[in-house]
């Protein structure tokens, strides 16, 4: 019985974690819309749709793999094989996916956005979509391990911190670029 209690407290922790992860957008999008105006707000969700299709495709469904092999794995040394094959993998794929999307920003940014000067976010959005995959690949070795807690920890305290650091840039009058909006 005990189990099966464990596992649906561990359910019960993602459940809520998700939860409350997804309502990041309940509490950005009347920050966003309000200050960033409509051109600035049509380029937060490209940009952060673009980096969530991208984040996953670049993991190479490595994460699921660390998963399913690792997570029975007792050996230490075997686990820190793994965990690291994944994260250079993932890193090296990263690297080449992210150079591309950086060099190619100003095509990028004509083609989709119809706009030369949203390459600059282009080209930080090539950045974050490496630094999105290792911490996509990290968070899944907690998973892998049934360490819960440390998931859910993590994943609410990214959450907060991204919420709290978009809040205090736009509401202190940064737009998307960390520039000074025009009153």
């Amino acid at each position: 019985m005990s189990e099966y209690k464990l596992f649906a407290q561990r359910v019960g922790l993602v459940g809520i974690t998700t939860l409350i992860v997804n309502l990041r957008g309940l509490i950005l999008i009347p920050i966003l819309t309000k200050t960033l105006g409509a051109d600035a707000y049509g380029v937060w969700p490209i940009i952060k749709v673009t980096i969530a299709l991208l984040s996953p495709l670049a993991l190479l469904g490595l994460t699921t793999a660390m998963i399913r092999f690792l997570s029975a794995e007792t050996d230490k040394t075997k686990i820190q094989e793994g965990f690291y094959s994944v994260i250079f993998v993932v890193f090296f794929v990263n690297l080449v996916l992210s150079l591309a999307v950086f060099l190619l920003a100003d095509s990028f940014a004509v083609a989709i956005l119809k706009d030369i000067s949203a390459a600059t976010l282009i080209r930080i959005a090539s950045v974050v979509i490496m630094l999105q995959a290792l911490n996509l690949a990290s968070l899944e070795f907690f998973s892998a391990f049934g360490r819960m807690k440390n998931y859910s920890g993590l994943m609410l305290l990214q959450t907060v911190a991204e919420v709290g650091f978009v809040a205090y840039f736009v509401l202190s009058g940064f737009g998307l670029l960390c520039t000074r909006a025009s009153k």
